[in-house]
């Protein structure tokens, strides 16, 4: 993976196709991949309601939330779809 490839930037959040704010991502990959690093006792289900809003409304396909806060690394695969 190329450097220019990985890195934060703020992504356009729409609703209603009208632009309502960005969203700082921790990384965007291939200009498709959210991953949000976190640090709490454990990912609740708010945390993974949160990213999939934001995907929707950023029109994105596939969030990586991993939660570092415990011993053993919680990694959660999250799309649109419930």
């Amino acid at each position: 993976m190329r450097k220019s490839r990985l890195q934060q930037r703020g992504i356009v959040v729409f609703c209603d196709d009208v632009i309502v704010g960005k969203y700082a991502a921790d990384l965007l990959v291939e200009d498709q991949v959210i991953v949000e690093l976190k640090v709490v006792g454990a990912l609740s289900n708010t945390h993974i309601s949160r990213c999939r809003n934001y995907l929707l409304a950023t029109g994105k396909s596939l969030w990586l939330l991993i939660n570092v806060g415990q011993p053993k690394v919680e990694i959660r695969r999250i799309t649109a779809q419930a």
